[in-house]
């Protein structure tokens, strides 16, 4: 017996839960960053946590230290505060109150009101503070062009290039297209929802759909019977 897994491990209803929520919070009018604004809040998690491990290298290798001690609202970029002047979002280069507010959200766990069939009550956010979400590139010479490419392919997977809006668009993040097509065709059934009126903490009547689906989420890790049958795996 062999198994081909593109995706071994993925928990796909956890993890629609999880996108879902931080679609409708990216949707929310203002909150959403900019490839600009994304540029400001790396360069302010660097200066504050690049030594945390020890080494100044352009990398952020202590994440627990960082999302224990990054502050956005205090931090600093370029002599600046990342923090927009009154919290109003007045430039491309800083946040506003409602962007940090999102962030901390995204940062940390999303609590479902029920549990899965996998017994998942959490999806576990995303290190929001510590990540490179597709920023600008503005280097030039030898290697600027594979930098730019690497920065789309980023953005493409992390806060897109325009926010969440339904019908969906090009130049919006794949967990919106792929949140889209998962809630209104697998979910819902219904091609003229707009998903972003689906409100995963609220399912009403489709909390058995959902919990249907979440049956075949890949949550058990032992595959001892599995190997003891000759079985194998390619990932």
């Amino acid at each position: 017996h062999a198994v081909v897994a593109f995706y071994p491990a993925r928990g796909q209803m956890r993890l629609f839960l999880g996108q879902q929520e931080t679609d409708r919070l990216l949707a929310v009018p203002g909150a959403w960053l900019s490839r600009g604004k994304r540029q400001a809040l790396y360069s302010a998690e660097l200066a504050a946590c690049d030594d945390l491990d020890g080494a100044v290298d352009g990398i952020i290798s202590n994440v627990a230290a960082c999302n224990a001690t990054f502050n956005p609202f205090t931090a600093v970029v370029n002599g600046k505060r990342l923090r927009c002047k009154g919290g109003r979002d007045v430039s491309d280069s800083c946040l506003s109150d409602l962007q940090i507010a999102t962030l901390r959200k995204l940062n940390a766990p999303y609590h479902f009101a029920f549990a899965l069939r996998s017994g998942a009550t959490e999806f576990p956010g995303y290190n929001v503070f510590t990540s490179d979400l597709g920023r600008i590139e503005s280097k030039v010479g030898t290697g600027a062009t594979k930098r730019l490419q690497l920065e789309n392919e980023v953005s493409f997977l992390a806060l897109g290039d325009i926010p969440p809006s339904s019908p969906t668009r090009s130049g919006m993040s794949i967990s919106v297209i792929f949140n889209d097509g998962y809630l209104r065709y697998g979910i819902l059934r219904d091609p003229e929802f707009d998903f972003l009126d689906f409100n995963p903490s609220q399912p009403g009547r489709y909390l058995q759909r959902i919990q249907e689906m979440s049956k075949i989420d890949a949550y058990d890790k032992d595959l001892t019977a599995f190997a003891k049958r000759g079985g194998k795996l390619i990932i």
